[in-house]
Order: C-alpha cells, then structure tokens, then sequence
C-alpha cells in the first residue's frame, strides 16, 4: 500500500546524486524523472534487463507486491535487481550495473511477467538454426534458466514440454511474437547469424538466407572464447570462456566481442582495418589479433592465467568477412525497410551489442535488443500469451 505523500530519499552512487522518490514509485521512474540515466529499451516491462543496480543500502525498502524484489543477476558476489521491477519504499542506496561486454555476464531474457505454470510444466524450447542450434529451458514463473549450444542437426529426442521451431515459417513467427512488446507496430528482427524477419504485429516473413561471416571456428561448447577485452593497463588479452574452461577456440560470441573491443581500443578503424600493436602478429603473412598462444598469455578478468597449445587468432580476413557482410546487411536492411525499427536478438550466449550494430554501419538510427526474441517468442505461443 502506499503512503500518500510520503518521500523517501535514494542515493544514486556514480551521480552522487541523491533525490526523493515518491512512496511506491519504480525505481526506473524515479531515475528517469530525476534525469539519472539507467539503460533500459523496453519501456520498464522487465524484458531486456538493462536497467540493472546494486543496492548497497536499503535492499528491504525495495519491494514487489509487498515483498523484498529479488535479484535476477550477481556481479560477483553481490545481487543484481532490476531498477524497473520494484518499487521505493524507504531510503535507499544505489549504483548502476550495466552489462559491461558481450561476455558470460549476459542479459536473461524473460516472459514479461507471465507464469508458465498453469500448463504444469516447464517448456523447453529447440531452435535447430542453420549452422548451430539452441536449446532454452524455461522455468514455471517464464524466466530462462539455462541455455545450451546444440551443433547443427543434433537435435534431442523431442517430449512432451518441447517446442521445436523446425522451419522458417515457424522461425521468423516466434520472432514476431518475441518482439511484440516493443512499441513499434513494425520490426525487422536481424539475427547473430544474419537471418532476418519482417514482422507486422503477429506476422513475420523470413527475408535472407543466413551468413556464417558472424561465426567462429567452433560452438559454445566449454573452452570456446566468449569474450574479449584489451586494457591498456594490461599487457595480456582479457578473456572468458564457455565454463571456464582452457581456451580452445572461438565461438561467434567471442568473435563479435572481438571486434567489439578491437574497435573500442583503436585497434582497428570503422573498416575493420587492424592496427600494428603488442597484440597482433602474423600468420600467413596476414596481419591478425593474437588472443592467446603457447607463448602469449592470456587472463580472466579475475586474474586467472591461459595459455593454448595453438595460437588463437582473428584474423584481418575474417575482419574483412565481417565488414563486406555488414554492409551487404545495410544494403538489404535500406531495400526493404529504411524506417521500421531494427531489433537485434541472439540465442545461447551469442549477442551482437547494438552499440556494435551501429559501429558496422548496419543500422545508423535506433536498434532495440531482446536476447531471446526466437525463444520467448515460442514460449509465449505455447503459453498463449501473446
């Protein structure tokens, strides 16, 4: 219940602002009405999980239906909330904690609020794609609990409480009903892997054929580099791999954040043209970013030490693959629709940071994110809720 009139007073660490909220009010609403910037990019329904803080005092006053919120995230050791998903109910402490890089620490996409459990089961939903495929499992309050890489064309044995999206039609569809929240009427939604839809409300056709240029050498399997990351204060790569495991290859996460870091650090220009530094070397007379080696190191953003029995690269021709792929993506994006709003999406870990959408050349304007439009897209089918 709310208390008429009164305030409470919320600290904004990283501002060093601290401003008065009204009893009740989101925590969301309150940043945006005071002007405190938190990401967020589906108006507050609790989707794309950007509006993340921690709340260093006064985690009791942050409530839902009259319970303490709970975290949907940790960084670290420390819980992470949703800034949209409670609201203020005494003073409070708190600091934004936005998803830093395209790394394990990823967005977990959810239904919106609406609990599968009145089916009687959780829901597993396949999406066999074209190089490699997904499995998503989908717990009774429709929140994803886990998701894993599934090589092209091994698909397990469907049973009851699996959703099989096994061709286009059904594909660029739950495509559609994932992104139907956003409030563009109109979407073109652009996958990792370059198939894109054309969705019109509940309608969708799938416009391209997919291009394997945003692929890696091997799926997300444990020891493929998901992440990468340089410092200049640093003198090895940063890197995360798929459980921790020692670094085997690269997978198309870390490709993308490859290019993502290359380009944030000025190691290669708008064009994908890499720079001569302490972390590139040559390999058939090719210049390439060296992530890791027998002989170079490399580390976790823990600390931990890698090291490989093979060089690791990316190299200036898969650069250029990605380039050319880029603007030929432009290219089909302007033909078909130069104003419909571009939704980026991603399953099993593979997200493509629409900050990076747009460094390509893409999508100059707007690009929304929802990390498993394919999967919540199916989930709400089955549930009915769309």
């Amino acid at each position: 219940m709310h208390n008429q009139g009164m305030t409470h007073a919320v600290t904004f660490k990283g501002v060093n602002r601290t401003v008065q909220a009204e009893d009740g009010e989101t925590l969301l609403g309150l940043a945006q009405r005071h002007g405190i910037h938190l990401d967020s990019s589906c108006g507050g329904n609790g989707s794309c999980h950007q509006c993340r803080v921690l709340i260093h005092a006064g985690r009791e006053h942050f409530k839902r239906g009259g319970e303490p919120c709970t975290p949907r995230h940790t960084q670290g050791n420390e819980p992470v909330y949703l800034a949209c998903q409670g609201e203020v109910f005494g003073d409070m402490e708190v600091e934004p904690a936005p998803v830093q890089a395209l790394h394990a620490d990823r967005p977990n996409a959810s239904l919106l609020g609406w609990s599968v459990g009145e089916l009687g089961r959780e829901l597993c939903v396949i999406d066999p794609g074209s190089f490699t495929g997904a499995r998503y499992e989908i717990d009774a309050e429709g929140i994803f609990v886990r998701e894993q890489a599934l090589l092209a064309q091994q698909l397990p044995e469907v049973t009851p409480g699996q959703i099989v999206l096994g061709d286009d039609v059904e594909y660029a569809h739950a495509l559609a009903l994932g992104t139907n929240h956003l409030p563009a009427q109109r979407r073109m939604v652009l996958d990792f892997a370059g198939r894109l839809a054309l969705c019109d409300d509940d309608n969708a056709t799938l416009q391209s054929a997919p291009t394997n240029a945003f692929m890696g050498g091997m799926p997300h399997q444990p020891g493929a580099i998901d992440s990468v990351a340089w410092s200049p204060l640093k003198t090895r790569t940063v890197i995360t791999t798929v459980d921790g495991a020692p670094p085997l290859g690269i997978c198309a996460a870390g490709l993308m954040s490859c290019v993502h870091a290359l380009m944030q650090a000025g190691m290669c220009n708008a064009e994908l043209q890499l720079s001569e530094s302490r972390f590139t070397t040559r390999v058939d007379g090719q210049l390439a970013a060296l992530l890791v080696g027998p002989d170079a190191e490399a580390q976790s953003p823990h600390g931990q030490i890698y090291t490989a029995d093979e060089a690791i690269v990316v190299s200036q021709s898969q650069l250029n693959v990605i380039r050319d792929a880029a603007a030929m993506l432009r290219q089909r994006l302007d033909a078909l629709d130069s104003e419909s709003l571009l939704v980026a999406t991603g399953d099993f870990g593979t997200y493509v940071d629409p900050v990076l959408v747009q460094a390509l050349g893409v999508r100059k304007g707007a690009v929304e994110f929802v990390p498993h439009a394919a999967a919540l897209g199916a989930a709400r089918w089955a549930t009915g809720k769309s």
